[in-house]
C-alpha cells in the first residue's frame, strides 16, 4: 500500500490514465492540453506532446493496441491514430454528421467519448456522445469520394454512450448511457439482449473480468 512513484509535471486535472501493455510505461491526459508518457520504473518524463484544440477540452480516452505499437485517443469528435515508436499522430477518424445533445443540434460529427482495439488490434471500437458505436478499419483503402469509408460499423445503443466494454471472447458487448442503467447486447449481431436493470442506473464506466 505505500506509495511508489507520484508524477509531478501535469498543470491541470488528470482525467486519463493507461499503462502499455508491457507495464513499462503509463501515459496520462491533463486539462492542461497534453499527453504525456512516464516511465514506470524511475518515474521519469519521457515526452509530452500538446493536444490543444480550440474550444475543446482534454483527451478523454486512451487505449492501446494488445502488442503497444500503437495508441487510440479520443478528442471532440476525432478518434485518433497514434505510432508508438515516435509518438506521432498518424491518422484521424471523424464523421460530419448534425447530432442532437439534449435540446441542442450540432453539426461535425459527434463528441467521441472511449475508444479501444479489437482483441487482434485491427480494428477500432469508439464510442459516442449521440448513443452510437463505431468500428473503423484502419487498414482499409480510403474513396477519395468518401473520406469516412475507414467506418464499417455503427450500432446505436443508448441515447449517449459514457463508456462500453467488449467481453474477452468479444461475443457481448455492455454499453453504458450514464443515467440510465448500461445495457448488453450480441456484439457479432448487434441484438440487444438485457438491461442491467435500475439499480446500476448512473455509472460511469463498465469493464469485463
Amino acid at each position: 500500500g505505500s506509495l511508489v512513484q507520484s508524477l509531478a509535471g501535469h498543470t491541470g486535472r488528470v482525467g486519463v490514465g493507461v499503462f502499455t501493455p508491457d507495464g513499462k510505461l503509463l501515459v496520462s491526459a491533463s486539462d492542461d492540453q497534453t499527453l504525456k508518457a512516464w516511465d514506470v520504473g524511475t518515474g521519469t518524463l519521457v515526452r509530452s506532446i500538446q493536444v490543444t484544440t480550440e474550444g475543446i477540452n482534454g483527451l478523454s480516452a486512451i487505449a492501446f493496441s494488445p502488442d503497444g505499437k500503437r495508441m487510440v485517443t479520443t478528442l471532440g469528435a476525432a478518434v485518433g491514430l497514434w505510432d508508438v515508436g515516435d509518438w506521432r499522430l498518424v491518422e484521424t477518424f471523424t464523421t460530419t454528421e448534425s447530432h442532437t445533445s439534449g435540446e441542442m443540434t450540432m453539426c461535425c460529427g459527434s463528441t467521441a467519448l472511449t475508444a479501444r482495439f479489437d482483441s487482434l488490434g485491427k480494428l477500432i471500437v469508439s464510442g459516442h456522445e449521440d448513443g452510437t458505436i463505431k468500428v473503423w478499419d484502419p487498414q482499409r483503402s480510403v474513396d477519395i469520394l468518401s473520406p469516412q469509408s475507414k467506418l464499417i460499423r455503427i450500432l446505436s445503443t443508448n441515447e449517449r454512450n459514457e463508456s462500453f466494454a467488449l467481453s474477452p471472447d468479444e461475443t457481448i458487448l455492455v454499453a453504458n448511457g450514464g443515467s440510465d442503467a448500461p445495457k448488453l447486447w450480441q456484439w457479432a449481431s448487434g441484438k440487444p439482449l438485457r438491461s442491467l436493470g435500475d439499480e446500476a442506473s448512473y455509472v460511469h464506466n463498465v469493464a469485463f473480468s
